[in-house]
């Protein structure tokens, strides 16, 4: 039997409610609260990468759009 690695895209959102004195000041809050890690250990094998928007017309700003899989062994 052989062994793959396989990445799966995930998609979502973090909320938070934030105090500040206009939209850009609360957006800056909110990325100031992200912090994962204290959370479950499976966050240790997701990789997350946050982004402004995840696309823009055609284009698409994230890393994976689909599946992935690579043999990496037997």
């Amino acid at each position: 039997m052989s062994k793959y690695e396989v990445q799966i895209p995930i998609a979502g959102y973090f909320e938070a409610t934030v105090e500040a004195e206009n939209e850009d000041g609360a957006i800056q809050a909110a990325w100031d609260q992200i912090d994962l890690a204290d959370d479950a250990d499976i966050l240790a094998q997701i990789t997350f990468e946050y982004l402004n928007q995840i696309t823009t017309g055609n284009v698409l700003h994230a890393q994976l759009n689909e599946i992935a899989v690579e043999k990496v062994g037997e």
